[in-house]
């Protein structure tokens, strides 16, 4: 009975020391999981300041941006434009035997087609309705590259409609983002503030 007893009180003092170990592993496991949820958390909140402290200075730089992105755009309507206006005879001739335009007669398309080239731009450099510009010289691209698709589509000109491409991406962007602090838009904007904190 002794020898029993003297088992049975090793068995219960066996548990009990295997209960206190893993208690305090459990413990110590919580303490250093704490521990390192803390650092990164830490490290996050350190990588949120740093991002957002970036983002700032590359802020100033959005209309800087936007500005070469509308004069550079602009520049290569502008120059189709003119070159259609100055050689008449021979842009009608272009869209009389060329240029596929649906719905409108050639005369017609040719002078809206060089309007458009001079028109909206002018609008972009100068960031006058900006948006507007924008949306209206993406239609006169779309249009060149439909009514030219014909010659534009073919084999060897991947060159050219990337060209389109690119020009079309750029006047989304800046449809969607405006002229930036460089344009009349911002101005009137700014002018229309004061007129409002005035009264």
């Amino acid at each position: 009975m002794a020898a029993a007893a003297f088992f049975l009180w090793q068995e219960n003092d066996a548990r009990l020391t295997n209960k206190l170990g893993s208690h305090a592993g459990k413990e110590r496991f919580q303490r250093w999981t704490s521990a390192n949820l803390e650092t990164s958390m830490n490290m996050l909140t350190k990588s949120a300041h740093l991002h957002a402290t970036l983002g700032r200075k590359l802020d100033h730089l959005r209309s800087v941006l936007l500005l070469g992105t509308r004069l550079w755009v602009s520049w290569q309507f502008l120059a189709s434009g003119w070159l259609k206006f100055t050689q008449w005879d021979s842009t009608l001739d272009l869209f009389r035997y060329e240029y596929q335009v649906p719905l409108l007669p050639p005369a017609a398309a040719a002078v809206a087609g060089t309007f458009g080239e001079l028109f909206f731009p002018l609008l972009l450099v100068l960031g006058l309705f900006t948006r507007v510009g924008a949306l209206g010289l993406f239609a006169v691209n779309a249009l060149a590259l439909y009514s030219y698709w014909h010659v534009l589509g073919g084999e060897g000109f991947e060159a050219a409609r990337g060209q389109h491409y690119l020009w079309g991406y750029m006047l989304l962007v800046l449809a969607a983002c405006g002229a930036g602090f460089f344009s009349l838009d911002h101005l009137r904007r700014a002018d229309a503030g004061r007129d409002t904190s005035t009264h």
